[in-house]
Protein backbone atom coordinates (compact mmCIF):
# COMPACT_ATOMS: atom_id res chain seq x y z
CA UNK A 1 0.00 0.00 0.00
CA UNK A 2 1.77 3.50 -0.93
CA UNK A 3 1.98 6.43 0.57
CA UNK A 4 3.83 8.47 -1.59
CA UNK A 5 6.54 8.87 0.65
CA UNK A 6 3.97 11.00 3.21
CA UNK A 7 4.23 9.95 6.73
CA UNK A 8 1.71 9.21 8.74
CA UNK A 9 1.94 11.84 11.08
CA UNK A 10 0.96 14.01 8.24
CA UNK A 11 -2.19 11.85 7.51
CA UNK A 12 -3.40 12.74 11.10
CA UNK A 13 -6.03 14.97 10.01
CA UNK A 14 -9.31 13.92 9.36
CA UNK A 15 -10.03 13.74 5.18
CA UNK A 16 -13.61 15.00 4.51
CA UNK A 17 -14.60 13.99 0.47
CA UNK A 18 -17.59 15.36 -1.07
CA UNK A 19 -19.02 12.64 -4.10
CA UNK A 20 -20.97 14.45 -6.52
CA UNK A 21 -23.08 10.79 -7.63
CA UNK A 22 -24.34 11.65 -10.42
CA UNK A 23 -21.37 12.83 -11.90
CA UNK A 24 -19.37 10.05 -10.67
CA UNK A 25 -22.07 7.59 -11.74
CA UNK A 26 -20.44 5.39 -14.58
CA UNK A 27 -16.91 5.39 -13.17
CA UNK A 28 -18.32 4.34 -9.93
CA UNK A 29 -20.18 1.37 -11.35
CA UNK A 30 -17.22 0.54 -13.41
CA UNK A 31 -14.74 0.67 -10.49
CA UNK A 32 -17.62 -1.66 -8.60
CA UNK A 33 -17.57 -4.04 -11.85
CA UNK A 34 -13.49 -4.01 -11.60
CA UNK A 35 -12.58 -4.97 -8.21
CA UNK A 36 -16.29 -5.85 -6.51
CA UNK A 37 -16.25 -3.27 -3.89
CA UNK A 38 -19.64 -4.05 -2.94
CA UNK A 39 -21.69 -7.13 -3.05
CA UNK A 40 -23.50 -9.68 -0.46
CA UNK A 41 -20.53 -9.91 1.63
CA UNK A 42 -20.22 -5.98 2.31
CA UNK A 43 -23.54 -6.92 4.36
CA UNK A 44 -26.00 -5.33 1.68
CA UNK A 45 -26.86 -5.88 -1.93
CA UNK A 46 -24.90 -4.41 -4.56
CA UNK A 47 -28.54 -3.69 -5.75
CA UNK A 48 -30.16 -1.13 -3.09
CA UNK A 49 -33.23 0.57 -3.22
CA UNK A 50 -31.19 3.75 -4.06
CA UNK A 51 -28.80 3.69 -6.93
CA UNK A 52 -27.49 7.20 -5.73
CA UNK A 53 -26.74 5.40 -2.21
CA UNK A 54 -25.40 2.42 -3.32
CA UNK A 55 -22.94 4.47 -5.57
CA UNK A 56 -21.84 6.39 -2.05
CA UNK A 57 -21.48 3.14 -0.47
CA UNK A 58 -19.12 2.35 -3.64
CA UNK A 59 -17.31 5.71 -3.32
CA UNK A 60 -16.97 4.92 0.77
CA UNK A 61 -15.60 1.66 0.39
CA UNK A 62 -12.86 2.45 -2.50
CA UNK A 63 -11.85 5.28 -0.09
CA UNK A 64 -10.80 2.69 2.52
CA UNK A 65 -9.60 0.58 0.15
CA UNK A 66 -6.96 2.80 -0.26
CA UNK A 67 -5.86 2.52 3.22
CA UNK A 68 -6.79 -0.61 3.89
CA UNK A 69 -6.27 -3.04 0.62
CA UNK A 70 -9.39 -4.13 -1.39
CA UNK A 71 -10.20 -6.71 0.26
CA UNK A 72 -10.31 -5.62 3.79
CA UNK A 73 -12.70 -2.84 2.50
CA UNK A 74 -14.70 -5.70 1.03
CA UNK A 75 -15.56 -7.41 4.28
CA UNK A 76 -18.53 -6.61 5.93
CA UNK A 77 -18.53 -3.77 8.74
CA UNK A 78 -18.91 -4.54 12.73
CA UNK A 79 -22.32 -2.94 13.40
CA UNK A 80 -22.30 -1.55 17.02
CA UNK A 81 -25.58 -2.20 19.35
CA UNK A 82 -26.73 1.68 18.32
CA UNK A 83 -26.22 0.72 14.47
CA UNK A 84 -22.43 2.49 14.41
CA UNK A 85 -20.53 0.61 11.56
CA UNK A 86 -16.84 0.17 12.23
CA UNK A 87 -14.18 -1.16 10.24
CA UNK A 88 -13.35 -4.95 10.98
CA UNK A 89 -9.62 -5.40 11.42
CA UNK A 90 -8.09 -9.17 11.57
CA UNK A 91 -5.43 -9.85 14.19
CA UNK A 92 -2.46 -9.35 11.99
CA UNK A 93 -3.33 -5.77 10.90
CA UNK A 94 -0.98 -3.08 12.25
CA UNK A 95 -3.08 -1.18 15.00
CA UNK A 96 -3.18 1.92 12.58
CA UNK A 97 -5.02 0.51 10.03
CA UNK A 98 -7.72 -1.08 12.87
CA UNK A 99 -8.21 2.47 14.20
CA UNK A 100 -9.44 3.51 10.84
CA UNK A 101 -13.10 5.25 11.33
CA UNK A 102 -15.27 6.97 8.88
CA UNK A 103 -18.37 8.47 8.30
CA UNK A 104 -20.92 8.75 5.34
CA UNK A 105 -23.90 11.13 5.00
CA UNK A 106 -25.52 10.99 1.86
CA UNK A 107 -28.38 13.24 0.56
CA UNK A 108 -30.03 12.54 -3.17
CA UNK A 109 -26.96 13.06 -5.61
CA UNK A 110 -24.28 13.78 -3.08
CA UNK A 111 -22.50 12.03 -0.54
CA UNK A 112 -20.41 12.58 1.75
CA UNK A 113 -17.48 10.67 3.51
CA UNK A 114 -15.52 11.32 6.45
CA UNK A 115 -12.16 9.50 6.81
CA UNK A 116 -9.94 9.45 10.35
CA UNK A 117 -6.74 7.55 11.59
CA UNK A 118 -6.73 9.17 15.16
CA UNK A 119 -10.14 8.28 16.53
CA UNK A 120 -14.06 8.49 15.72
CA UNK A 121 -15.38 11.03 13.28
CA UNK A 122 -19.43 11.62 12.38
CA UNK A 123 -20.40 13.90 9.29
CA UNK A 124 -23.62 15.05 7.86
CA UNK A 125 -24.95 16.81 4.68
CA UNK A 126 -28.63 18.25 4.05
CA UNK A 127 -29.62 20.14 0.82
CA UNK A 128 -32.03 22.83 1.59
CA UNK A 129 -35.40 22.41 2.08
CA UNK A 130 -38.50 24.34 4.12
CA UNK A 131 -38.59 23.75 7.61
CA UNK A 132 -41.43 23.26 9.99
CA UNK A 133 -40.82 22.99 13.59
CA UNK A 134 -42.06 24.97 16.56
CA UNK A 135 -39.79 27.92 17.94
CA UNK A 136 -39.08 26.75 21.19
CA UNK A 137 -38.15 23.48 20.00
CA UNK A 138 -36.20 25.21 17.29
CA UNK A 139 -34.14 27.45 19.68
CA UNK A 140 -33.46 24.57 21.80
CA UNK A 141 -32.02 22.42 18.88
CA UNK A 142 -29.99 25.58 17.70
CA UNK A 143 -28.81 26.27 21.45
CA UNK A 144 -27.34 22.65 21.65
CA UNK A 145 -25.63 23.06 18.04
CA UNK A 146 -24.17 25.96 19.14
CA UNK A 147 -22.73 24.57 22.05
CA UNK A 148 -21.54 21.39 20.58
CA UNK A 149 -19.66 23.61 18.12
CA UNK A 150 -17.78 25.65 21.08
CA UNK A 151 -19.59 28.86 20.74
CA UNK A 152 -19.16 28.62 16.92
CA UNK A 153 -22.68 30.84 16.10
CA UNK A 154 -24.87 29.76 13.35
CA UNK A 155 -25.69 31.37 10.51
CA UNK A 156 -27.60 34.69 10.90
CA UNK A 157 -30.44 36.19 8.77
CA UNK A 158 -31.70 32.76 7.34
CA UNK A 159 -34.38 30.72 8.84
CA UNK A 160 -34.16 27.21 7.63
CA UNK A 161 -30.44 27.70 7.01
CA UNK A 162 -29.80 28.27 10.05
CA UNK A 163 -31.62 25.48 11.66
CA UNK A 164 -30.13 22.98 8.94
CA UNK A 165 -26.55 24.24 10.06
CA UNK A 166 -27.35 23.24 13.55
CA UNK A 167 -29.31 20.29 12.59
CA UNK A 168 -25.83 18.53 10.44
CA UNK A 169 -24.00 19.55 13.88
CA UNK A 170 -25.83 17.90 15.93
CA UNK A 171 -25.88 14.84 13.24
CA UNK A 172 -22.70 14.09 12.96
CA UNK A 173 -21.96 14.22 16.75
CA UNK A 174 -24.55 11.92 17.19
CA UNK A 175 -22.52 9.60 14.29
CA UNK A 176 -19.59 10.53 16.19
CA UNK A 177 -20.43 9.10 19.56
CA UNK A 178 -22.27 6.13 17.72
CA UNK A 179 -25.31 7.08 20.06
CA UNK A 180 -27.39 8.00 17.60
CA UNK A 181 -29.56 11.31 16.95
CA UNK A 182 -32.65 10.35 19.01
CA UNK A 183 -29.98 9.45 22.13
CA UNK A 184 -28.51 12.42 21.83
CA UNK A 185 -31.67 14.29 21.20
CA UNK A 186 -32.84 12.95 24.81
CA UNK A 187 -29.49 14.59 26.26
CA UNK A 188 -30.45 17.90 25.22
CA UNK A 189 -33.66 17.05 27.35
CA UNK A 190 -36.61 19.47 27.94
CA UNK A 191 -34.04 21.48 30.54
CA UNK A 192 -32.65 22.93 27.85
CA UNK A 193 -29.34 22.29 27.94
CA UNK A 194 -26.60 18.96 27.82
CA UNK A 195 -27.37 16.13 30.34
CA UNK A 196 -24.17 15.54 32.08
CA UNK A 197 -22.96 12.26 30.62
CA UNK A 198 -23.29 8.83 32.14
CA UNK A 199 -20.14 7.26 33.25
CA UNK A 200 -19.87 4.44 30.42
CA UNK A 201 -22.32 5.85 28.02
CA UNK A 202 -20.93 6.17 24.25
CA UNK A 203 -23.12 9.13 24.24
CA UNK A 204 -20.51 11.17 26.32
CA UNK A 205 -19.27 14.40 23.82
CA UNK A 206 -15.67 13.57 25.53
CA UNK A 207 -13.92 16.15 23.18
CA UNK A 208 -16.41 15.63 20.39
CA UNK A 209 -16.51 19.33 18.54
CA UNK A 210 -18.77 20.09 15.75
CA UNK A 211 -17.09 22.17 12.78
CA UNK A 212 -19.11 23.39 9.76
CA UNK A 213 -17.94 22.36 6.44
CA UNK A 214 -18.12 24.91 3.48
CA UNK A 215 -19.43 23.44 0.85
CA UNK A 216 -18.84 25.04 -3.27
CA UNK A 217 -20.97 27.65 -3.61
CA UNK A 218 -23.11 25.83 -6.61
CA UNK A 219 -24.76 23.73 -4.00
CA UNK A 220 -27.69 24.95 -1.95
CA UNK A 221 -27.06 22.24 1.28
CA UNK A 222 -25.16 22.40 4.51
CA UNK A 223 -22.97 20.48 6.12
CA UNK A 224 -21.07 19.30 9.39
CA UNK A 225 -18.13 17.16 11.25
CA UNK A 226 -17.63 16.31 14.31
CA UNK A 227 -14.11 14.56 15.92
CA UNK A 228 -12.03 14.72 18.68
CA UNK A 229 -11.08 18.64 19.25
CA UNK A 230 -12.37 19.20 15.69
CA UNK A 231 -13.14 22.69 17.31
CA UNK A 232 -8.89 23.68 17.65
CA UNK A 233 -8.10 21.32 14.69
CA UNK A 234 -10.78 21.93 12.35
CA UNK A 235 -8.69 23.82 9.82
CA UNK A 236 -6.33 20.80 9.56
CA UNK A 237 -9.38 18.89 7.92
CA UNK A 238 -9.56 19.84 4.31
CA UNK A 239 -12.72 19.03 1.84
CA UNK A 240 -11.81 17.43 -1.51
CA UNK A 241 -13.96 16.24 -4.07
CA UNK A 242 -14.08 12.71 -5.71
CA UNK A 243 -12.73 12.46 -9.09
CA UNK A 244 -14.92 11.92 -12.00
CA UNK A 245 -13.13 9.24 -13.99
CA UNK A 246 -12.46 5.90 -13.67
CA UNK A 247 -8.66 5.99 -13.97
CA UNK A 248 -8.46 8.48 -11.09
CA UNK A 249 -11.27 6.12 -8.66
CA UNK A 250 -8.84 3.14 -9.81
CA UNK A 251 -5.19 4.60 -8.24
CA UNK A 252 -7.86 6.24 -5.30
CA UNK A 253 -8.49 2.93 -4.20
CA UNK A 254 -5.35 1.09 -5.19
CA UNK A 255 -3.87 3.32 -2.40
CA UNK A 256 -1.31 5.02 -4.74
CA UNK A 257 -2.18 8.04 -3.19
CA UNK A 258 -3.32 8.31 0.32
CA UNK A 259 -7.19 9.19 0.73
CA UNK A 260 -6.12 11.12 4.01
CA UNK A 261 -3.74 13.18 1.52
CA UNK A 262 -4.49 17.05 2.24
CA UNK A 263 -4.48 17.10 -1.65
CA UNK A 264 -5.43 14.53 -3.92
CA UNK A 265 -3.51 15.46 -7.09
CA UNK A 266 -5.41 13.83 -10.44
CA UNK A 267 -9.25 15.42 -8.57
CA UNK A 268 -7.13 18.75 -8.19
CA UNK A 269 -8.65 21.59 -9.91
CA UNK A 270 -12.09 19.50 -11.18
CA UNK A 271 -15.14 21.15 -10.56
Amino acid sequence: MSRGGRGLAAERAPALWLCDLAAAAAPLDRLDQHIGLLSAKTGGSPHTSSEQKRRAHIALRALLAGLVGVDRARQPFEISAAGKPRLAAPQHVAAVVGSVAFSLAHCDDYALIGLSLGGDIGVDLELRRGIRIGPERRALLEAAAVRLAKGVALPAGDGDGRFLQAWVRLEAVAKATGEGISTLLGRVGARGRLAAPVAGDNGANAGFDAIDIKLPETLDAFAAAAFHGAADAGAGAKLQKLPFDFESLERLAAGRWSPMSATCPLAAGRS
